[in-house]
């Protein structure tokens, strides 16, 4: 065994021990005479049949690449974390840089790089910007330009600080533009108190188990759910999709401010497991599996770098598709993502085999990008050792081996076969506004997310502009695209009018795309702040009208707790509720909603079910049914006094029918669970009851304990 394995041994014996795994690693012998040169790493790789694989950059243009964002130009930025794994060496300047790659020559190799900024302290992502870029370095989010045109920032501006350094690897990263306008940024983990720099006696932000998002127009900032350890994914209608070591792909389905409404709804997570995750989790390296121990082969243990890959130019059943990397397994792993109630689930590609992966050890993917003419970048940081220092004791972090590979990094370009790599001919910044707006409906990835940001950093570009996008809403023929033109419109102040606004909202709130009508309903739910109508009784009115789409329903749920309550609201959740009972989501969406007024949901709720077929009852009173009414109820336990709880036990359990047959002992139980939250019991909370519906109640609750044994 090489000397190379002996320490790795070491290494990952170490870490296991420090993570609190009983089992000693496997090692399995290189296949592979590392470290390879680019072109022999091509010999290498192992992808789908229907893709080829082709090297866009390498060293010397690019080292230690970590992240890579293109520009307006169709100009590569890459993220360069030089100093990887312990930062700077002692003694020496910072090595991390920013680079910037042209491929002059049009031949699909970026052969020009400049360097536009160095001597950074662990750089993890960027954000192209008016110009710059925001980037996630040593604890900050700072904004750098080059005012001089020599192709070198020469202009630094702190927006925020306060994020956690306490790990080398655990910091924020990954700054990513959303669909609603505003910068996201994965929080690394080990959140912080963030400092915002941009606008005056802001306080400090806690990020602790959450990620972080800031308005580039404003400076406004604030802590939002999900945790994702490496990268963040977004798609073009408003989904997000975190990621850490052992989970490859998940959707952060609820914010906190929802929970703010009803405090005493419970949920166990708020976000949703898209790729199967943790022991649940396979993949197949063809490298030997470094893994922290024997019950993690064949499973993520590093994932990262995730995206939604939502182009055509790989070929049709690629669209849509989350693609993750595990750089311990040196692979690449895709699934299609099928929508799955109010959220979706992924589905492996191929079976046994992995979108890519290479018998190559140093062969490092840690991120992926969507190029111009869209095939999938592929960022190989090629190192020999992919590992946390902090596992590792003193004598191991300082051998040099350790950063084997640092004069190294790979870019590699995956395509459909055939296809021919090319780069932008005219830049977008010399787009005047039409032939931006025009941009939005293009099924081009890269058009239509550049066109969206110039659009968005250009302002307010009065009513030819508002005319525009307009337009777009109503007759563009890409769903993102309406989309994207939906929310610039808020942004840039187009919907200050109550009239333009109601119109705009009503037009996405009837839109033929469901997933359009639910940025429609979002929309419309930041608007109620400021006017109930008309778009509470819009919401109500699609609620109650609206063709089953759990996504939308899902939406429209969260939206209809900020309208200010009534009977027609109530109506609108309980047929929500009802339409879609068997997903968790939405359930979990209706309870949030119903808030104070959960009794009331629940009757709705209850005469609906009492109005179907028994039998039907019967079989989804044990799960469905049985579920929402269990949540449904909860919540009520939770709210209600003695004599309200006593009213509502007799009105639900008089009704003759299905529900009070088969559902009933299930409410019976979230009223329980309800009046536990308050350290109460339901028998004590009945017995404290003055009102004339307590001996009626108090019988109803036993007879229902006889009959299901309780």
């Amino acid at each position: 065994m090489s000397n190379r394995i002996v320490f790795l041994a070491i290494a990952w014996s170490v870490a296991a021990y420090a993570a609190g795994e009983d089992q000693p690693s496997t090692l399995v012998a290189d296949t592979v005479a590392s470290p390879l040169s680019p072109a022999d790493s091509l010999e290498h790789f192992v992808l789908l049949p229907d893709l080829q694989i082709e090297l866009a950059a390498a060293e010397p243009e690019v080292v230690d690449p970590v992240e890579v964002r293109f520009d307006e130009h169709g100009r590569l930025w890459v993220v360069e974390m030089r100093d990887y794994p312990s930062g700077p060496i002692s003694g020496q300047e910072p090595q991390s840089r920013i680079r910037v790659l042209e491929d002059r020559d049009g031949d699909g190799r970026f052969e020009t790089a400049t360097t536009f900024v160095e001597q950074l302290v662990f750089p993890t992502g960027l954000q192209p910007w008016r110009g710059g870029v925001f980037v996630t370095l040593a604890g900050e989010i700072v904004y750098l330009a080059d005012r001089d045109g020599d192709g070198t920032a020469d202009e630094r501006e702190r927006w925020y600080s306060g994020f956690t350094q306490e790990n080398q690897q655990l910091r924020a990263n990954h700054p990513r533009l959303g669909i609603d306008g505003w910068i996201y940024v994965a929080g690394g983990l080990r959140g912080g108190s963030i400092s915002n720099h941009r606008v005056a006696g802001a306080e400090p932000i806690d990020i602790k188990g959450r990620d972080f998002r800031f308005d580039p127009l404003t400076g406004a900032a604030e802590a939002v759910a999900g945790n994702s350890q490496f990268t963040l994914a977004l798609n073009a209608f408003g989904d997000r999709f975190v990621v850490d070591n052992r989970h490859p792909l998940r959707q952060v389905m609820i914010e906190e401010r929802y929970l703010q409404r009803a405090p005493y709804v419970a949920f166990p997570a708020l976000v949703e497991d898209v790729m199967k995750a943790g022991e649940e989790s396979t993949v197949h390296p063809l490298a030997p599996a470094w893994t922290t121990s024997n019950l993690h082969a064949g499973q993520f243990t590093a994932a990262c770098g995730s995206i939604i890959y939502d182009e055509s130019a790989l070929g049709k059943r690629y669209q849509g598709i989350g693609i993750a990397c595990e750089p311990t397994g040196s692979l690449v792993h895709a699934e299609r993502l099928l929508a799955t109630g109010a959220t979706y689930h992924g589905e492996p590609l191929a079976e046994n085999q992995e979108f890519l992966a290479s018998p190559d050890p140093w062969f490092r993917p840690v991120n992926l990008e969507i190029a111009p003419d869209g095939s999938l970048l592929v960022v190989d940081m090629y190192r020999a050792v992919i590992e946390h220092p902090q596992w590792m004791p003193e004598e191991l972090k300082q051998r040099k081996d350790l950063r084997d590979g640092d004069d190294r990094g790979r870019i590699y370009r995956v395509a459909a076969p055939g296809s021919k790599a090319s780069v932008p001919k005219t830049s977008m910044a010399t787009f005047e506004t039409a032939e931006l707006v025009a941009a939005l409906d293009s099924d081009n990835h890269w058009r239509r997310t550049t066109a969206f940001r110039l659009l968005l950093q250009g302002g307010n570009g009065g009513k030819y502009q508002f005319q525009l996008l307009g337009n777009v809403i109503r007759q563009g023929r890409s769903p993102a695209g309406r989309v994207a033109a939906l929310w610039l419109l808020e942004r840039l102040g187009h919907l200050e009018l109550p009239d333009v606004a109601n119109y705009v909202v009503v037009t996405a709130l009837r839109d033929g795309d469901p997933r359009v009508q639910a940025q429609g309903v979002r929309l419309a739910e930041l608007l109620l702040a400021d006017s109930e109508e008309p778009f509470a009784a819009e919401l109500n009115r699609l609620a109650l009208v609206a063709k089953p789409d759990a996504r939308l329903d899902f939406h429209l749920a969260l939206a209809l707790g900020a309208v200010e309550r009534a009977e027609s609201t109530d109506e609108a959740l309980s047929a929500i509720a009802f339409r879609g009972h068997a997903d968790n989501w939405i359930r979990h969406a209706v309870s949030l909603a119903a808030a104070e007024r959960a009794a009331q949901v629940l009757m709705l709720c209850s005469q609906r079910v009492g109005s179907i077929d028994a039998a039907l009852v019967h079989s989804k009173s044990d799960g469905d049914f049985g579920k929402l009414f269990e949540e449904l109820g909860t919540s009520v336990g939770a709210q209600l006094d003695a004599d309200g709880a006593a009213t509502a036990i007799v009105s639900l359990g008089d009704q003759k029918n299905a529900f009070s047959a088969w559902v009933f002992p299930k409410m019976l139980l979230g009223l329980g669970e309800g009046a536990a939250r308050r350290g109460q019991s339901l028998v004590r909370l009945l017995a404290q009851a003055q009102s004339a519906d307590r001996p009626r109640a108090e019988k109803q609750l036993n007879l229902c304990f006889r009959q299901t044994g309780q």
